[in-house]
């Protein structure tokens, strides 16, 4: 039964992964700064996936080279904000605002390429725009409240994380299609590396302290797990199981996140979190659900217009 579904195993790990990462660097980013603790899990996540590769690094070229290490300086900028916003807002919060990149998406695509979202599109949107206003306390269900002063800084970075994720993500499925998602994949936590650690050159004060035990804890696991794991369990499931698949376990990401800080961390949930949050998570699986079911009917419809036209 296990071997039947390994690979949906894998991504709900991949999610698992993701999830716990933001109660963790919440955590972190109490005890040392944020570029430090990106440029050192960079690293090692860089160094675990070097490891893993091995002879397939002699496959990569001078072409996949730039542009892969680009978007790694893309996934940089991503990660630090999601860390300074962790410092001003819950991990919940951070977990749910966060995985609104998701239809960010197809929104880039309208503006950048003239490719006009669908209807299930904006209803996504819709809901997940609801969600976040309600997750970001500008609205109260008990009593029922307006409170436009509730959105603070934390919620502001995350979002503009959001953003950046589905920048990246349109350019790192751009470069995966082309090149070898694999090598791209090294390559461009290789550039998130070198970014941060560039940064972390030009910020003398910014010193690294690794006295604490759960600092260190934090960061082995956000680097091995969180980052080079994760991306390995996402690239072996993503080969085997349908897209619509991979977005719906993806999208279990908030889910874990909201889990564990409840378990493991005392982040407490109100209803009016509870309600953004469903609003949320609706958004962003039908809008991934009926996209990927409408692609496939068409793929279908094309390939039975093939073989009326063989025939």
């Amino acid at each position: 039964m296990i071997k039947k579904f390994k690979y949906e195993i894998m991504l709900i790990g991949c999610a698992a992964f993701w999830g716990l990462a933001f109660p963790v660097m919440k955590f972190v980013g109490e005890s040392i700064d944020s570029v430090s603790f990106l440029a050192v899990r960079f690293l090692l996540a860089t160094a675990v996936l070097a490891i893993a590769l091995g002879p397939k690094l002699k496959r990569i070229t001078k072409k996949m080279l730039l542009p892969s290490v680009g978007v790694g300086l893309i996934l940089a900028l991503h990660s630090y904000l999601q860390v300074e916003g962790l410092k001003y807002t819950s991990a919940a919060n951070s977990g749910f605002i966060t995985s609104t990149n998701v239809i960010f998406v197809p929104l880039f695509m309208f503006l950048f390429f003239r490719k006009k979202p669908a209807r299930h599109i904006l209803i996504g949107l819709a809901a997940i725009v609801a969600g976040f206003i309600f997750i970001s306390g500008m609205v109260t269900v008990f009593p029922f409240a307006f409170n436009l002063t509730a959105f603070n800084l934390g919620d502001f970075l995350t979002l503009l994380c959001a953003i950046f994720t589905a920048i990246y993500m349109i350019v790192f499925n751009f470069l995966s299609a082309k090149y070898e998602e694999e090598l791209v994949n090294f390559l461009h936590m290789g550039g998130a590396c070198i970014g941060m650690w560039a940064i972390w050159m030009f910020i003398p004060n910014k010193v690294m302290d690794f006295s604490s035990v759960g600092a260190v804890i934090g960061t082995v696991y956000c680097g091995v797990f969180a980052s080079a794991a994760a991306f390995l369990l996402l690239a072996k499931a993503t080969a085997k199981l349908e897209a619509s698949k991979v977005a719906i376990l993806c999208s279990l990401e908030p889910i874990f996140a909201t889990l564990f800080a409840l378990i493991f961390f005392g982040d407490s949930i109100t209803l009016t979190t509870a309600i953004g949050g469903i609003l949320i998570l609706f958004g962003v699986l039908y809008s991934s659900i009926e996209r990927k079911a409408k692609s496939k009917d068409t793929e279908t419809g094309a390939e039975s217009a093939s073989e009326k036209i063989n025939a």
